[in-house]
């Protein structure tokens, strides 16, 4: 709130000093506040508005400087301001003209010594009026407003890093990235007009950067979206292609099917590559979220018969890096040969929450079963796959007192069960039961006298399961077991 408060009283008064100044006043404003950096020797010793409403040295030079650069409507309207700022804010009267009347005869002032900006060091007070040179006056005439830019800049700045905070980030995240993309741009706006004064805009040249990377980032992701969705082609019937997106809800499963048919025909899909998806007719169409693909097909035209057919790969298991994958997609790979025009259609599979995933369910609740088509656009892919199985886990697989078994929910292809003999480990086809491969280890692991550790990552269902399970089995008396369980979440 002191923070808050502090802003608010530096922008009003420098807004009222600055783009709300009337014409009129702005000269002398700009003298009186150029006189703020030279010391004059006399009383009263400190104090802003006691030395510039009351200070003879000073005030003389402002009387004198009024007389030189400001038009007699300018010189009244702007003394007059003075005089009242100087009640209002000093709780003084201003010297009246009669008082300094001897240093502002016309041989005085053209006699005056004229300083420059900083040309007086403000350590050393001077014993005489000064006039201050026509290029001191126009720089400060025209950096009225530039205090007003600086301060505004410095705050927001100091805004986007609270804004910044992972408690806020984490808490009101859409809040978190207007704000950050409108005072990014304050940000960068201020700074420019409070550089604008130099001359020669000599500090520009740090500025036009950081708009250059802002604009080149906000460009390359319209051109990313447009490449990922829009596709062009020179022959065929439908020229221009774009990604097309239909959806269905599962009440009972209490999950959406989302198919989208890319554009583009440029995207590979692999095992674990995930899409940032956007929709764009929405109010707030620029936001992104992030999926993991869940299957993918390919739906071709064949070059002898008109019906639609389907090359699916759908089933291929989305743990990237084993040869079976590789086997598979080669194999579709051969039959997709036999058609002219094949589309890539990626599947999601998302779970409704709150927010865009709680609007899309309600989408389809509206359809009342039917499939519904929606703008949905794709960025993608991204990620990386980790075949730890070849690196870390190989040495594990040949040690004495290591074993492992590997359940896979449906085979991609046949292997013959021969092959599978003589591996060092067990595939077991379909969801492995929790409760009793929990209860058999610690079975056990009490005959042998050791201690069972149950370590769980993967879907929060199957998290469930097993700490059940390992409740269960301490209930019967299997005590040495210790539970561990990571977060598997995005």
């Amino acid at each position: 709130m002191l923070l808050l408060r502090w802003l608010a009283i530096a922008l009003t008064t420098q807004w009222a000093w600055g783009s709300d100044l009337p014409q009129e006043e702005r000269c002398v404003t700009a003298v009186y506040s150029a006189y703020n950096y030279i010391t004059f020797a006399g009383g009263p010793p400190k104090g802003l508005w006691d030395t510039r409403c009351q200070n003879p040295l000073k005030v003389a030079s402002i009387y004198a400087a009024s007389d030189v650069y400001c038009r007699d409507r300018e010189r009244a309207a702007g003394l007059s301001q003075l005089a009242a700022f100087c009640e209002e804010f000093g709780h003084l009267e201003l010297l009246p003209r009669a008082a300094v009347a001897e240093n502002l005869t016309d041989d005085v002032i053209r006699d005056m010594r004229k300083v420059d900006y900083l040309e007086l060091d403000r350590s050393e007070p001077t014993d005489n009026p000064v006039l201050i040179s026509s290029s001191y006056f126009n720089l400060m005439f025209n950096t009225i407003t530039y205090v007003l830019w600086g301060i505004l800049a410095f705050f927001v700045m100091i805004f986007l890093l609270v804004a910044s905070l992972d408690r806020i980030r984490f808490a009101t995240y859409e809040t978190f990235l207007i704000l950050h993309i409108v005072f990014s741009v304050i940000t960068l706006v201020a700074c420019f007009y409070h550089t604008v004064v130099f001359e020669g805009h000599e500090y520009w040249q740090y500025l036009w950067p950081s708009v250059a990377v802002w604009v080149l980032d906000r460009a390359l992701r319209v051109l990313r979206l447009v490449y990922c969705n829009i596709h062009v082609g020179i022959t065929g019937r439908n020229k221009i292609q774009s990604t097309q997106s239909r959806m269905s809800y599962d009440e009972d499963a209490n999950v959406i099917r989302l198919e989208m048919t890319p554009g583009t025909k440029a995207l590979q899909p692999k095992p674990g590559d995930y899409y940032f998806l956007y929709q764009p007719l929405r109010f707030v169409g620029w936001e992104n979220h992030p999926f993991t693909v869940g299957a993918w097909s390919y739906d071709s035209i064949s070059s002898t018969s008109p019906p639609r057919t389907s090359g699916d790969v759908s089933q291929l298991p989305l743990l990237s890096g084993a040869s079976i994958v590789d086997e598979s997609r080669e194999a579709f790979e051969d039959t997709a040969e036999k058609f002219e025009e094949s589309r890539l259609k990626l599947i999601f599979w998302v779970r409704p929450y709150d927010g865009w995933t709680q609007n899309l369910r309600r989408e389809c609740l509206r359809s009342k079963g039917q499939p519904v088509k929606t703008t949905i656009l794709l960025e993608g892919p991204y990620g990386h796959n980790v075949p730890l199985w070849s690196r870390e886990l190989r040495p594990a697989l040949g040690r004495d007192d290591f074993q492992a078994s590997f359940y896979t929910t449906r085979p991609s292809v046949e292997t013959p069960q021969n092959e599978l003999v003589g591996l060092g480990f067990q595939i077991s086809t379909g969801r492995p039961h929790i409760q009793s491969l929990i209860m058999s280890r610690a079975c056990d692991a009490s005959a042998a006298g050791s201690t069972l550790a149950v370590l769980v990552c993967g879907p929060a269902g199957m998290a469930d399961e097993a700490r059940s399970a390992t409740h269960l089995a301490m209930r019967q008396g299997y005590r040495s077991i210790k539970y561990v369980e990571e977060s598997f979440t995005w």
